[in-house]
């Protein structure tokens, strides 16, 4: 599948996209997602593995939709509590147009290649009514991409919302957050006996800035579409 990464980055440098540590911090994506999912959304999970989101942030909270995992894990067939397909054939074999109110692409991104994960998003796009969520690891910050050996492919902020405007989405956030700097600070808090690396990290947030680098590991954008005010979606 041929990619348009002229119309994927065609927002890079323009006044839509801001410097990356100019985008607010959140502390939690659970909290975000408590905030945006109402009892009957119908949700799509996007390598689910065993469920935490489902489990820890939704069920709690009185959740009762449709709750559907993709995940290409064989064990986990029988260790989720919610419908589990293999792929996004599946999907489509499954269930009807605008099915699904959001899909979660969390952690899932940066272990495909662009083709794979462009492919993946185009596919499943007719299947989502509403809103997309997707977390990864925030490509300017180099401490934090290379933690799992098993990351492949890292998406910028501004491919990111290109990537999304494209396929109709809307409403763009975008949040930065976890990750190395905000582990450092809270060991630092805790052991006066670190105080020096206190400095250098402080020395390492003023480099960052100085390159256009950010502190911060994570990147949570969010996508909303809204198809009564634009019917070509």
């Amino acid at each position: 599948m041929n990619i348009p990464y002229g119309e994927l980055m065609k927002y890079r440098g323009s006044i839509e996209i801001k410097p990356i540590y100019d985008y607010p911090v959140f502390q939690h994506e659970y909290a975000i997602i408590q905030s945006m999912i109402m009892r009957n959304t119908n949700i799509l999970d996007f390598g689910c593995g065993t469920g935490k989101v489902y489990n820890e942030a939704l069920l709690p909270n009185g959740y009762s939709g449709l709750y559907v995992g993709i995940d290409n894990d064989p064990t986990l067939k029988t260790r989720v509590n919610f419908p589990l397909y293999d792929s996004v054939d599946e999907i489509i074999e499954n269930y009807g147009l605008r099915e699904f109110d959001m899909i979660f692409m969390l952690n899932a991104l940066e272990h495909m290649k662009v083709e794979e994960s462009y492919e993946i998003l185009t596919k499943l796009n007719p299947y989502i009514d509403a809103n997309i969520l997707i977390m990864t690891p925030n490509s300017k910050c180099f401490d934090y991409m290379f933690v799992d050996p098993q990351h492949t492919t890292f998406y910028s902020h501004e491919f990111l919302y290109g990537l999304l405007k494209h396929l109709g989405f809307d409403g763009i956030q975008i949040w930065r957050g976890k990750g190395i700097y905000p582990q450092r600070e809270a060991e630092f808090k805790n052991n006066n006996g670190l105080i020096h690396f206190k400095e250098m990290n402080e020395f390492q947030r003023k480099v960052c800035l100085s390159m256009s680098l950010d502190w911060y590991g994570n990147l949570l954008v969010i996508g909303e579409r809204n198809y009564e005010e634009d019917s070509s979606n």
